[in-house]
C-alpha cells in the first residue's frame, strides 16, 4: 500500500492535520477527529454559563419545552465553586435538559428579587412551568435524581404540580425566567 501525506483543514476550529498515512488510516483518523471534535463541541454546549453572548441562548431555551435547569450561584462561593463541576457532570448526564449557571450578583438584573437563601439553588422549570425551586446539598446523586423526576414527567403532570400546593403556585410568577427578560 502506497503511503502519500496528506492534509487536512477540519472545519470547527480550522484545524490543519497533516498525515503520511494510507488512504484507509487517513480516511479512519480523519472520521476520529471529526467525531472527536463534534463530541467536544456537544459537551461545550451542554451546560452555559450566562453572559452577554449566552444571554439569546437563554432566552431560546426559555420559549421551548425542553426541560431547564439553573444553578443559581455566586462567584465568591466557595461551595458553588465545587459544585460546578458536579452541575456539569449532571449537564452530561442529562442530554434532554438544557443547563446554566448564572451567578446571582453578575446578573441581579436578570434574577431580580429572586431571594437565594443558601448555595447551590437548583430553579428547575420546563415550558411554562417551575417544577422545582430551592437550595440542593452539593452532591451528585441528589441532583441527578431530582432532574430525572423533572425529565419523566408529561407536560400535564407538571402543569398539575404547579398548581398543587399554595408553595408551587407561588414558584410560578415568583422565580420563572421567562417574564423576567421582558423586551430584550
Amino acid at each position: 500500500m502506497q503511503s502519500t501525506q496528506r492534509s487536512l483543514i477540519v472545519p470547527p476550529c480550522r484545524v490543519r492535520l497533516r498525515y503520511n498515512l494510507s488512504s484507509k488510516e487517513f480516511l479512519f483518523r480523519y472520521f476520529l477527529t471529526v467525531f472527536l471534535l463534534d463530541c467536544r463541541l456537544r459537551l461545550l454546549h451542554l451546560m452555559l454559563t450566562l453572559n452577554a453572548d449566552t444571554r439569546s441562548t437563554l432566552k431560546q431555551w426559555l420559549q421551548s419545552d425542553t426541560l431547564l435547569v439553573a444553578c443559581l450561584c455566586a462567584a465568591w462561593c466557595d461551595v458553588c465553586s465545587e459544585y460546578r463541576a458536579i452541575f456539569s457532570s449532571l449537564a452530561s448526564q442529562h442530554a434532554e435538559a438544557n443547563f446554566i449557571w448564572i451567578d446571582i450578583e453578575e446578573h441581579a438584573d436578570l434574577i431580580g428579587d429572586i431571594d437565594v437563601d443558601n448555595f447551590p439553588t437548583l430553579l428547575i422549570q420546563r415550558g411554562p412551568h417551575v417544577t422545582f425551586f430551592g437550595s440542593v446539598p452539593p452532591g451528585l446523586q441528589v441532583g441527578h435524581r431530582l432532574i430525572q423526576a423533572q425529565c419523566d414527567k408529561s407536560l400535564a403532570e407538571l402543569a398539575a404540580e404547579a398548581e398543587s400546593s399554595v408553595e408551587r403556585q407561588r414558584w410560578q410568577s415568583a422565580f420563572h425566567l421567562a417574564p423576567r427578560f421582558g423586551n430584550d
